[in-house]
C-alpha cells in the first residue's frame, strides 16, 4: 500500500511540473528606475512574454503593488491589449507587448519598492495563470521599482551657479 501511495504522489508531483512547463511568462525588464515627477504621476509600464502550449488558453495575470516597507505605489492598469489576449482564451497561444502599468506620484519617497502588497511572497510579483480542462497553470516573475529623486529647479541653478564660480575661478589662474 505504502508504494501505491508513493506512486500516486510521484505521479502527482510529475503532471504537476509538466503543467507548470506549459506557460512560459516573462517581464522584459524587471527591476526599472523611474524619477518621481515634481508634481502628479508618471507611469512605469511593464512589458513581457507569455508562451502557451500542450492546450493551455489564457486565464489571467494577478499583479501584486510594489512597497518600500511603509507604502505602496499605485496600480494604473493593465494594458488593453494584453486584456484582450487574455479575453480572447485561445489555446496555445503567445503575446509579447505591453503587460501592467504603476504609478509613481510626486509625494513617493524615493527609494526600492520591491515588497508585495499581499504577504504571499516576500518580493512583489506577477503570476500569469493558464487553464486545460480545468487544470490551472502558473508561471511567476519577481519584480521591482526604484523611485529617484530629482533636484528641485532652485537647486540645479545653485548647482550650476557654484560650477560655473568653479571654472571662472580656473580660468583666472
Amino acid at each position: 500500500m505504502t508504494m501505491k501511495r508513493t506512486l500516486i504522489l510521484a505521479g502527482l508531483f510529475a503532471f504537476a511540473a509538466s503543467a507548470n512547463a506549459v506557460v512560459n511568462f516573462n517581464i522584459t525588464n524587471p527591476s526599472q528606475t523611474v524619477a518621481a515627477p515634481g508634481s502628479g504621476y508618471v507611469l512605469v509600464t511593464f512589458a513581457g512574454t507569455v508562451t502557451l502550449t500542450g492546450g493551455f488558453t489564457p486565464a489571467g495575470l494577478s499583479v501584486e503593488w510594489p512597497g518600500n516597507g511603509s507604502t505602496f505605489l499605485t496600480f494604473d492598469s493593465f494594458d488593453a491589449g494584453f486584456l484582450a489576449y487574455v479575453s480572447a482564451a485561445v489555446v496555445d497561444s503567445n503575446y509579447t507587448g505591453n503587460l501592467f502599468s504603476f504609478q509613481v506620484q510626486s509625494t513617493d519617497t524615493p527609494g526600492l519598492y520591491d515588497l508585495n502588497s499581499n504577504g504571499s511572497s516576500p518580493f512583489a510579483e506577477a503570476t500569469f495563470d493558464a487553464t486545460r480542462n480545468g487544470v490551472r497553470a502558473s508561471d511567476n516573475e519577481f519584480f521591482d521599482i526604484t523611485v529617484t529623486a530629482v533636484p528641485e529647479p532652485a537647486s540645479m541653478a545653485v548647482l550650476g551657479l557654484g560650477a560655473a564660480a568653479l571654472l571662472k575661478r580656473r580660468m583666472k589662474r
